[in-house]
């Protein structure tokens, strides 16, 4: 893998080439002290992640970030820099939300580089399909419907408005959401804790820095790609609903966390339950978006064999949607559990016992057929591994009867 960090500082480009000079991965690193050297140079090689500042003199890092996406869509695009405090740090990482990928901090301790760093490699290496290649890359939001997206915008430009209903409506759809997520785990705002829901990442991000994300070109653009009836028009002019997708997304959520709520006392493991719930089924989003005719295929071909859907992505596209969208989730910085449970929600659970990643695989089945652990050889072998295969039936009944009263 190839890296270009982009830094005006000759000191900060010497540390981070040392840095990784000491890592056992196989990491060619070039440097470039402003953004007109750096696209000369990516315009003559062939570089697989860029990492640039964004404070510099003359090309800043949002400018150099977005030229980088437009030209080189192929590129994992990290900024770096330090923390200003107040509205700054927050202003600064909206700004550079739509070309990033992820926002690291200055100094940036060695682990987080290099678990950046290794979460980039793993993206690069799941996406074997040139289109989805390019596309993954590209994109820094999901679709959202319009309904939504006005019904945000009224909120937030009421006097009346407030950090809980913002909150609310965001908690509603999975695009927004992980925007949200992915800018209040960033760097710049400064949280040692991870955030895991839409509630927590508004209060921290404010009022202020929400409403100049809702305002911004990409979460219009987001919004103005559905309409209102709830169908996106892909490439090839076919129609696919998105508003039946992020109803299940939601109702997963939903049931997950009435599933933690049986489980845990943990406050956290309700969070992580319902925003991985909702968030489980971004890679069908991103399939849809990106190939949109590959992806019907898969589809038809799911059903003629009579095999699930993501067994049919993994031929048509040597991936599916849970490992697409938990890497990218992943890149996005969103926290760990939140990855481990999207990835796992076909039911492929790491550990034992119970897991936000055990709630939400479970709520998906069980809204997907009534007798699910029959249908699905795979989760049932994990439940039973774990010891909550004999729960399975209390967990269902528990989560539609929080969906009725939702």
């Amino acid at each position: 893998m190839k890296l270009l960090i982009v830094d005006d500082e000759r000191h900060v480009l010497r540390g981070l080439s040392r840095m990784i000079d000491c890592w056992e991965q196989d990491w060619i690193v070039e440097t470039a002290e402003d953004g007109e050297e750096a696209l000369r140079r990516l315009s003559a090689e062939h570089f697989d992640v860029v990492l640039t500042d964004v404070r510099m003199p003359g090309m800043n890092g949002a400018e150099l970030l977005t030229r980088v996406a437009a030209e080189h869509p192929h590129m994992i695009r990290i900024a770096l820099s330090g923390q200003p405090s107040g509205h700054g740090g927050k202003d600064m990482v909206i700004d550079v939300a739509k070309p990033m990928h992820r926002f690291l901090a200055k100094p940036c301790p060695a682990d987080e580089l290099r678990s950046t760093l290794t979460k980039a490699c793993l993206l690069q290496s799941v996406l074997e399909h040139p289109r989805l290649h390019s596309f993954v890359t590209r994109i820094s939001s999901l679709p959202s419907t319009q309904s939504l997206y006005n019904e945000l915008l009224d909120e937030i430009e009421s006097p009346r408005g407030t950090v809980g209903r913002v909150a609310e409506i965001i908690s509603r759809d999975p695009g927004m959401t992980a925007k949200v997520l992915q800018l209040a785990n960033s760097a710049a705002v400064g949280v040692r804790a991870p955030v895991t829901s839409p509630r927590q990442a508004v209060s921290l991000l404010g009022m202020h820095a929400v409403r100049k994300l809702v305002f911004s070109h990409e979460f219009r653009h987001a919004a103005q790609a559905v309409t209102e009836s709830g169908q996106k028009k892909s490439s090839d002019d076919r129609d696919f609903n998105v508003d039946a997708l992020m109803d299940h997304s939601l109702k997963v959520g939903l049931m997950a966390r009435a599933i933690a709520h049986a489980e845990s006392d943990d406050d956290g493991a309700y969070n992580e339950a319902f925003t991985a719930g909702l968030l489980h089924d971004i890679g069908k989003m991103v399939l849809m978006e990106a190939a949109s005719e590959e992806f019907e295929r898969a589809r038809q071909l799911a059903e003629q064999r009579g095999i699930p859907l993501w067994e049919a992505e993994r031929e048509v596209f040597g991936a599916s949607h849970d490992t697409l969208g938990a890497h990218l989730l992943a890149l996005w910085g969103l926290p760990q559990p939140i990855v481990d449970a999207v990835a796992a929600h076909h039911g492929e659970i790491a550990g034992e016992g119970f897991s936000p990643a055990a709630a939400v695989a479970v709520a998906n089945l069980a809204l997907h057929a009534e007798d699910v652990p029959a249908r699905d050889s795979r989760l049932r072998g994990q439940l039973q591994k774990q010891g909550l295969y004999d729960r399975f039936e209390s967990w269902r009944r528990a989560g539609l009867l929080n969906l009725s009263k939702a």
